[in-house]
């Protein structure tokens, strides 16, 4: 196992339309066995960090350290780490005892400890009973684990996974999450999982990096991720359904605070803390966000509410999504399966003050 470190590190790519900044003065550290998500949309520059942390791009500027050692200059069978990609690549005319001992064989192992390693790897990923088969006749699940098992059978310090779920369907990759995370906790790994789905980067890490434009944006566990963002991206990228947000103004009344948009229509009161965080800001014009989930059918108790009209009533068997209407601006809500709100009708909806987010207007870096 290993510490991976990286400290300001940079990827241009050259081309005839001018230099391409991938990623951009990139710091992260990967504690010795913990599972880190690297998480974006296509093109933000996880799969160029990813590369570099492997030895397969040059780094144009920076340091990537394992145990406090620079790797800068290692080449990839140096650096001890095992890959397994989105896309299988076994031998197909090869067992999968043989395409799991493969790695041992290249680097010289006997027959006797190959077949030692190979049983030992195919029992952790559930092979032990296929390894006389071919690949043409396993699953696409079973042919993943192939796949994991072949680059794990090295004993690798360092394991990475590149989008490896990406083709499979939803079956088999909730299948594959159970597998991913009972290995992470039996072998203890240090394990980089990159994907630009939020649910298995979710699911999965202890924590998660999220990238976009070729920067990371924010690295934490699942409930800073969700409860704190640090910026607008983080706050739409993460959750599903997507964040809801609106361009309001702040409005003071005496020693009460509101945020609210142009016509009135939609109308937020911040918590104490927010309130007061507010109070400092230097703008009145702000973002303010809320999730789905944290909106509801209003009970007729003493909370904060807002009235909204029915959009759409979408019915999704353990919930409904109500898209709601309040002037201009339209936005979600997460509601019981069996509400029956039809379309224009007016719904009064309830929240917590606590969950609602503020936004710098200009940086879209979060306030409170």
């Amino acid at each position: 196992m290993a510490t991976i470190t990286l400290a300001n590190v940079n990827k241009i790519y050259p081309s005839r339309y001018g230099d391409v900044h991938a990623v951009k003065d990139f710091n992260l550290e990967v504690a010795d066995g913990e599972f880190v998500a690297l998480l974006g949309p296509s093109g933000c520059g996880k799969t160029s960090t990813l590369r570099m942390i492997v030895g397969l791009e040059n780094i144009t500027s920076g340091d990537i350290l394992f145990d406090g050692k620079r790797v800068n200059d290692l080449e990839p069978r140096e650096r001890n780490v095992a890959m397994a990609f989105e896309t299988y690549a076994l031998y197909p005319n090869f067992t999968i005892a043989e395409n799991l001992g493969f790695p041992l064989e290249v680097r010289g192992f006997d027959e006797a400890e190959r077949k030692r390693k190979v049983h030992r790897i195919a029992e952790i990923m559930r092979l032990d009973k296929i390894l006389d088969q071919k690949p043409p006749s396993l699953s696409g699940g079973e042919q993943q684990r192939v796949s994991l098992g072949r680059a794990l059978i090295r004993d690798p310090d360092v394991f990475i996974l590149d989008e490896v779920m990406s083709h499979l369907d939803a079956n088999l990759k909730f299948q594959m999450l159970l597998d991913l995370k009972v290995l992470h906790r039996e072998l203890g790994k240090t394990m980089i999982y990159v994907t630009h789905d939020q649910m298995e980067a979710l699911a999965l890490a202890d924590r998660v990096a999220v990238m976009d434009h070729a920067l990371l944006q924010q690295a934490g566990t699942r409930n800073e991720l969700y409860a704190t963002p640090a910026n607008v991206f983080v706050a739409d990228f993460i959750g599903e359904p997507p964040t809801n947000f609106f361009d309001l103004k702040i409005m003071r009344e005496g020693s009460s605070l509101r945020v609210v948009n142009g016509d009135a229509s939609i109308s937020f009161t911040p918590d104490k803390v927010c309130s007061a965080k507010l109070s400092q800001h230097g703008q009145d014009d702000i973002i303010a966000a809320i999730r789905p989930q944290h909106l509801h059918l209003a009970n007729g108790a003493d909370e904060d509410t807002l009235s909204a009209k029915v959009h759409i009533n979408e019915y999704l068997g353990e919930r409904s999504i109500l898209t709601l209407k309040s002037g201009s601006q339209l936005f979600r809500a997460l509601v019981p399966p069996h509400t029956a709100a039809q379309r224009g009708e007016t719904v009064l909806l309830g929240y917590n003050p606590q969950d609602l987010m503020i936004f710098d207007k200009d940086n879209k870096q979060l306030i409170a």
